[in-house]
């Protein structure tokens, strides 16, 4: 079935799009080697209210094929990141929330696309806790996320996202 307005030319949107993203055909089934992971994290109660967090991650990514240009391996350098938090209780049923994440992704420039782009990043985020009871918990969590900005074959890949974050725990 033909669509309207491509009549003409005798292709569809969804055949113009996969000739220009054609790991998203129907069927297509690609192999993406992702990277071994370390992790390692600590926290530390400094006061009976107050815990602090620190954490990173270091992602093997040159010794994982990722991403593939047709056959080619796309080389990426190994990324790592690294957090900081901590939480503070002013009474025993609300806390205050607060952190801190910066990542390195190690992408190179062969890899971005429109689609998508692995930029580094810095994160910066906040929220409450509510405890009614020892086993009902809310958080309601508010997150930025400032990419740095990179210029590849004259394309500005720019971005910033802001998210809200809902979580409700039920101990049984």
């Amino acid at each position: 079935m033909k669509r309207e307005g491509f009549i003409k030319l005798g292709i569809g949107v969804s055949d113009a799009l996969l000739g220009l993203y054609p790991v998203y055909k129907d069927g297509e089934k690609l192999r993406r080697d992702l990277p071994a992971l370390a992790a390692l994290g600590a926290s530390y109660k400094v006061t009976e209210q107050w815990t602090t967090f620190v954490g990173g991650n270091y992602y093997f990514n040159e010794s994982a094929t990722m991403d593939r240009i047709g056959k080619t391996n796309v080389d990426y350098k190994n990324g790592w990141e690294i957090s900081v938090g901590s939480e503070y209780w002013f009474t025993p049923q609300i806390a205050w929330l607060v952190g801190f994440n910066y990542a390195d992704t190690g992408a190179p420039d062969k890899s971005f696309a429109a689609t998508e782009y692995a930029l580094n990043s810095t994160m910066l985020g906040t929220g409450v806790k509510y405890r009614p009871n020892e086993t009902v918990e809310w958080t309601v969590a508010f997150n930025h996320y400032i990419y740095d900005s990179r210029t590849v074959n004259d394309i500005k890949y720019e971005k910033e996202i802001s998210s809200i974050g809902i979580n409700f725990v039920k101990k049984f």
